[in-house]
Formats: C-alpha cells, structure tokens, sequence
C-alpha cells in the first residue's frame, strides 16, 4: 500500500480548494471554506480518505481471517470484538480456531482457500505416490461421493495417483452399509417436549477413541439453540465443558463415562442432566482396538502393541512377557481394567467385553439419547449433524463447517485428519491387523451380536 506523499500545511489548503490561491492563516479563517457547498465535500471526502488509509493499515497489520467462533451464525461485525480473540494456534492447512470466553475452541474451514489432497497427507507417504497411466476420468470412477465431500470442504483433488488412495464408495459401503445409522431418533419428540427451548442442550459422549474430540469441534460449529447466547455460553461451562450455544463438547457427566454414571458422577453442575440430550459416538470394534492399542487412555491391559495388539487371547509372545500376570486372572483372555492395577477399580475380561459393557449402557438406557455411527461423521458429515441438531430442536448454521485437519492438536498419535480417516477406516484392510486366528475367533464369538446388528458393523470373519 502507497500512502500520500508529505504535504505542507499550504498544500493541503490548496488541495481542498483549489480555485483559492490563499495562505493557510486566510484559508482557515475564511467563511468559504465551510460555507461554499462544493469546498464542505471536498473536505468531507479528505477526512474520509485519510479515514480509509488508517482501516487499511490497521487491517494489514493484523493476518486474520475472522469466522464465527460459537456456529451463532453472525459475522464478526455483528459480535463483540472483545470476544474475536484468535488462538495461538496456527497451521498451514485450511483451519482457522478460535477461542471465545469460557468457550474452548471452535476450528472451522476457510471456505475460501483451496488446498491439494495431499497436504493432508504423512509427510513419510508423499513421495510414494508415483504417477500411472490411468487418467483421471479411470481413477474417479467409484470415487465420486468422497470426493464431492472432499471438494465442498474444500481440498482439491486432481492428481489420479492421489486420488487412487482414496476409498472407492462400494468399499465404505460394505462394511457400513449406504446410509448413517442413528439409534434414539424416535425420542426427539420428547426430549423437546419435556424440556423448553432456553434450557435445551446437546452433549457428547463416547468411549476412548471413538471421535468425540472431532464431533465437539464439529457440532459447536454447526449447530446452535437460538436461545442460548454468550452470557448463558460463560455461566453454563467451566474449565472441562466448553458450552458454545447450547452445545456442550461432552456430557455433565464426563463424555468417556458410562450411561450408570449420569446421576452419579458430575463435572459441571450448572446443567441438568436432564436438560441434555447426550450424542454418543461409537466405532467399528475391530477398528476402535487398532486405536487403543496406540493410545488407551485410562484403560489398560498387557500387550505390546509391536508385537501383538489387540492381544484378546495371549499368544507364546504375551505368556513369555505376561506370564505371571496372566497366570494370575484365572482367564484365558487377555483382562482390561481402569485403576493403578487389575485389582483396583472395575475391570472386564477382555476389550471387547469393555467395548461390549460401553455400548451396552447407553443402548439400554431409558431416557433420550441419540447413538451415532463414527464413521458416518466421516462419510455422510452433514446427513448427520442435520438430524442430530433437528433432534435436540436446534438450527444448522450454515454453511457446514468441515474439521479437516487434527481433532486434537497435540495428539500423541500419528498425523490424523478428515482424510487419512477417509483413507484408513474406509476399506477393510486393516481391519484384522496384528490379530491372530484365536483373536478373531474370541471376538467374533463374544461380541454383541445385537450391537453389531443395531450399528450395521460386519462380524468378525472366521477363516478355518
């Protein structure tokens, strides 16, 4: 930006009346000045001109890009300033977080940037996609419903050596069926009917590794109760729950709790339980293993996840290593517990009798609640976030907001994002990594069958 050369004080005289060769002593005690109509514009329309030039610099002196922090839906004109305070964090993808009071953060997509699929990629995996003889006409063929979700968040894809690490959607399809699955749909009505408008609120819950983070994120973005606002957003949060319109990141309760604990166990007494409609997350089993295997948060088992993980039956390895332990159980499944030992705090046979009791809780429960599908937030993002807003009497906030990038950004994990979750849970290819013969066989008989029904996920494939 150019700004005006220096002026003496007789310039600027002449400047605004140019027809007057006067001295600026006369100039300023002239009656023309503001009494001439055409010499009142030009001096209106100079202090508008210096006016500008400061917003200018003032804007390019800051390199933001301003978005909603709560999903309300208004523009940063129409809030507060004080209240548009950006986050420290910064990345080189599409993702702007912001931070509001007492709020946590939002994360939303610049809709006006464009990014190439692979800056979603591993840095390690770049290199390994050589060109082909395909084009890409070949390669989008099967393709096409992921990669309109991709281009509508945003990422461009137009590299067919690329665009081949994507799923195909009769791969995403088989293992999870053509449409969402969500269960406690039939309970809307009176969840809305039971609480009023002003004192509504959507929770999240889930087990460990189930994308609670990432849906949080999501529907604070995405949705909102148009009677909440910032003053309700402070009181009814603190330093766990961030609340932004209505939608908590997790349950009074604690997300990872399970359903017994609601009355039981309290993180934020502000809201009432019964206020809340709690959104739970759940995962493909044999998936959600290969996740706690590299990080399981405040379960624990032996197993070393190298070599064998999930461990649900010991092998030769686990015995050698776990020997005593294992001996100790009187089980001849690998046992899970919560505490600082298997004889502290609950404990379960296996991590599929945990994942079996988790889900087992909320699907029985009694009152309202909605159960969806982890992987549908993935491949049917805005079919999901329209029924679970609609259901707790909430609006959208339009238009959708994608969480492209990490849904923690200091996970202990590798790189994860909306498309390397799109590359891995979209095919079935991992899905039995580092299990052996007897896991397989453990997990296709102890899982809950009805769950497995209920969520549309395949049982375990037994080979003799």
């Amino acid at each position: 930006m150019v700004l005006p050369k220096k002026r003496s004080h007789e310039s600027w005289m002449r400047l605004l009346n140019p027809n007057r060769n006067v001295s600026s002593s006369t100039f300023l005690r002239s009656t023309t000045f503001l009494g001439n109509q055409h010499s009142w514009k030009r001096f209106v329309a100079f202090f508008g001109v210096i006016l500008f030039i400061v917003h200018q610099i003032q804007i390019a002196s800051v390199d933001l890009i301003y978005m909603p922090e709560d999903g309300g839906g208004r523009t940063p004109s129409e809030r507060p300033t004080s209240q548009l305070k950006p986050s420290t964090k910064k990345n080189n993808n599409t993702i702007v977080a912001w931070k509001g009071p007492a709020q946590g953060n939002v994360v939303s997509r610049n809709t006006t940037a464009k990014h190439k699929l692979s800056d979603f990629f591993p840095a390690e995996t770049k290199s390994t996609y050589k060109n082909s003889n395909e084009t890409i006409d070949d390669v989008m063929q099967g393709r096409e419903q992921i990669l309109s979700i991709l281009n509508d968040a945003g990422i461009v894809v137009d590299n067919p050596s690329e665009m081949r690490r994507l799923p195909r959607w009769q791969q995403v399809t088989e293992l999870y069926g053509p449409r969402p699955v969500i269960l406690g749909l039939d309970q809307c009505r009176s969840f809305q009917d039971r609480v009023p408008p002003q004192n509504r609120f959507l929770g999240v819950a889930g087990n460990f590794n189930s994308g609670t983070t990432a849906f949080g994120i999501s529907l604070q973005a995405n949705c909102r109760f148009p009677h909440h606002n910032d003053t309700m957003s402070r009181h009814f949060s603190n330093e766990k729950v961030s609340n932004v319109n209505g939608m908590l990141n997790q349950v009074p309760w604690a997300k990872h709790k399970m359903a017994f604990n609601k009355y039981n166990h309290t993180i934020l007494s502000t809201v009432p339980k019964d206020h809340v409609l709690p959104v739970v997350l759940v995962r493909d089993p044999l998936y959600w293993m290969q996740s706690m295997c590299k990080e399981g948060y405040g379960v624990r088992w032996d197993h070393d996840s190298q070599k064998h993980c999930p461990n649900l039956i010991p092998d030769e390895f686990d015995k050698k290593r776990f020997g005593k332990r294992l001996a100790r159980t009187n089980v001849t499944s690998v046992r899970v517990w919560m505490g600082a030992n298997p004889t502290v705090g609950p404990s379960w046979d296996s991590l599929v009798h945990y994942w079996n009791a988790w889900y087992e809780s909320y699907v029985d429960a009694t009152w309202p609640r909605l159960l969806i599908r982890f992987e549908d937030t993935l491949f049917h993002p805005k079919q999901v976030m329209e029924e679970v807003c609609l259901c707790g009497g909430g609006e959208l906030v339009k238009p959708f907001q994608y969480l492209v990038d990490e849904a923690k950004w200091n996970h202990k994990q590798e790189q994860n994002n909306m498309v390397t979750a799109m590359m891995r849970y979209g095919t079935a290819r991992g899905r039995y990594r580092n299990m052996t013969k007897d896991d397989i066989a453990f997990s296709n008989r102890i899982l809950n069958s009805t769950l497995l029904e209920v969520f549309q996920y395949k049982a375990p494939a037994v080979h003799s």
